[in-house]
């Protein structure tokens, strides 16, 4: 997929649509994490997808993330549910879920449902974690 310049799939000003962080252990031993986004609040709507070699939701304030777009997922995948991925390619698992809105300078401000808050801005093709 084309990666030279990702958005959020919501506008500024719209309902805080669900986020959520996938571990992805593949065959082979090796991970990453998938960070899915709804692209909006309708239930069963595709989640805009990025692949992230790091884990997003807990990066320090101002580390730079390198993002890869992946094709949208189902939104099954918003069930917390631990499953095998098509294709063989390995196992997938929720490990964090919340809101994600979008902010002043289109920043995302994601309140995870543990309590903590990630506030991220798209950098052509990473993730900056800002401090509030």
């Amino acid at each position: 997929m084309d990666n030279t310049l990702l958005i959020w799939p919501i506008e500024r000003g719209t309902r805080a649509v669900q986020v959520v962080v996938l571990h992805h252990v593949l065959p082979d031993g090796s991970r990453h994490w998938d960070l899915l986004v709804a692209r909006d609040v309708a239930e069963g709507s595709p989640l805009w997808s990025v692949r992230c070699h790091e884990r997003p939701d807990t990066a320090a304030v101002g580390t730079l993330l390198a993002l890869t777009r992946t094709p949208d997922h189902d939104a099954k995948w918003l069930d917390g549910k631990r499953r095998e991925v098509s294709g063989g390619r390995g196992v997938a698992e929720q490990i964090a879920r919340g809101l994600l809105a979008i902010g002043a300078h289109g920043t995302a401000i994601v309140q995870w449902e543990d309590g903590r808050t990630s506030i991220w801005r798209l950098a052509g093709e990473q993730l900056m974690t800002l401090d509030d």
